[in-house]
């Protein structure tokens, strides 16, 4: 007995060439792959977008979305910067000849302190949302 084989029609075929010593050679998929050092999948989203009619691949937009509802504000952002600038700063005794514009803040300051002074702060003007660690 036989059984009928429906083989899928393919809409598009792709060959895969690198240029080597001035000559282009055809390559086979997993060589194209290993060489260009991508993934499987890349190939494949390539090679949709070019069976749907695109000329040229579309760009990556992962984390393009407007949509943030937790960023913080640009003041609030801006009250943090202030209040790290209101740190005396010191330069470097070991590399100022090296970065003349790099400052550093006192070594008895930890992360810690700051932030509690920042809590302080911002309890006194109540005005800005407290952004956490």
């Amino acid at each position: 007995m036989f059984q009928r084989v429906t083989a899928e029609c393919r809409v598009m075929s792709f060959r895969y060439h690198v240029l080597v010593d001035k000559e282009v050679d055809c390559i086979c998929k997993k060589v194209f792959i290993v060489l260009h050092r991508i993934t499987n999948s890349k190939v494949y989203q390539l090679t949709q977008q070019l069976q749907n009619g695109a000329v040229v691949p579309h760009l990556d937009q992962r984390g393009k979305h407007g949509n943030r509802p937790n960023r913080n504000s640009t003041a609030a952002v801006q009250f943090v910067i202030d209040h790290i600038s209101s740190f005396p700063a010191e330069s470097s005794s070991y590399s100022r000849s090296k970065n003349s514009s790099r400052s550093y803040l006192s070594p008895v300051l930890s992360i810690g302190k700051m932030y509690s002074l920042y809590c302080k702060e911002c309890y006194n003007h109540k005005s800005h949302t407290l952004i956490s660690l």
